[in-house]
């Protein structure tokens, strides 16, 4: 966090970034589909976490989700932006695609519902996604799905993802397991809130209770037994000042800026990151792997570049 952002200092670097980032999301999809395809795992021997799906007989695999968001985020960032961004718009939209796609073809329920929540309100508010590109968007997406459901396992698993998500509905109902499909709230939230209690202040912190209790399948729980109400309070007040600041950013940016609609981007994926962190596990804490904080230190720095390009504004005469 410290460091990207010295070492990452302008829009080209990121453009550069981005451009490999690319290609790295489109291959985790083509892999993904080859998996579900030929029922191959080519990490079977390195994540052991694949033979375990293969033998429940459940497809459950998202194959660089990490990149896949970071991915994501920077398609929709590029899209934003009037004019050349170096980026064809039609590339850009097949990663939009290929990101949504590998969280529903994942069955993965937090993860489809905030990508859904992203693409939808990013076309919904960001106005340089004109009707062309949106009709691209519908394009690409239609053909692609027409492809895809003549083949019987993409069928079946986007059905499967479908029938996981219906479940949901049954918490509304008083049935906490979602019909036994979800143990985040009857069983790993309870157990973490119960030694959160036992020091709810401060938190256990850097220690053995804390290590011991942590469950990356809760996150807001796990945050607050670590940090106490204090860190609680800390972390998710600086996510709050994060958007109210690109918030500010986009008003103080003219009308005709080519960059004013990242604020909102920028606003949107964090709401949508946060659905993440609140339903499938966690992605903000004050202790992690290289993992979960290189995309924070990525997209901190990414925002810094486009934050100052809005004190630009009345330079160049944007109104």
């Amino acid at each position: 966090i410290y460091s990207m952002p010295r070492l990452m200092t302008d829009l080209h670097s990121y453009k550069r970034f981005f451009g490999i980032l690319f290609v790295v999301v489109l291959s985790a999809f083509a892999l993904q589909i080859f998996t579900l395809l030929t029922g191959i795992y080519p990490f079977e021997n390195i994540v052991a976490v694949d033979q375990q799906i293969e033998e429940s007989g459940e497809f459950r695999t998202f194959y660089n989700a990490t990149s896949t968001l970071i991915g994501l985020l920077g398609a929709l960032i590029f899209l934003s932006i009037k004019g050349r961004t170096g980026f064809n718009n039609w590339f850009l939209l097949l990663v939009v695609f290929s990101s949504g796609m590998m969280a529903v073809i994942s069955a993965t329920r937090g993860w489809i519902i905030a990508f859904g929540v992203i693409i939808v309100l990013s076309g919904l508010v960001v106005r340089t996604l004109d009707i062309r590109k949106i009709a691209g968007m519908v394009l690409i997406s239609g053909i692609l799905i027409l492809i895809g459901i003549r083949s019987d396992q993409i069928r079946n698993q986007v059905e499967y993802s479908k029938e996981r998500l219906l479940k949901m509905e049954s918490i509304s109902s008083g049935d906490l397991t979602a019909e036994g499909t979800l143990h985040r709230l009857d069983v790993r939230g309870p157990r973490v809130m119960t030694v959160w209690r036992q020091n709810p202040v401060f938190g256990w912190g850097f220690s053995d209770t804390g290590f011991r209790a942590n469950d990356g399948h809760v996150g807001n729980q796990s945050l607050l037994m670590f940090s106490g109400i204090i860190g609680f309070v800390l972390l998710n007040g600086f996510l709050l000042y994060f958007m109210y600041k690109n918030l500010e950013a986009y008003r103080r940016s003219g009308r005709h800026m080519p960059f004013r609609y990242g604020y909102l981007i920028f606003i949107i994926f964090l709401v949508g990151w946060f659905l993440i962190h609140s339903t499938s596990g966690q992605q903000f804490s004050f202790t992690g792997l290289p993992l979960k904080i290189f995309p924070e230190a990525i997209i901190l720095g990414l925002n810094a570049v486009f934050y100052n390009f809005s004190f630009m504004a009345k330079k160049l005469n944007y109104d």
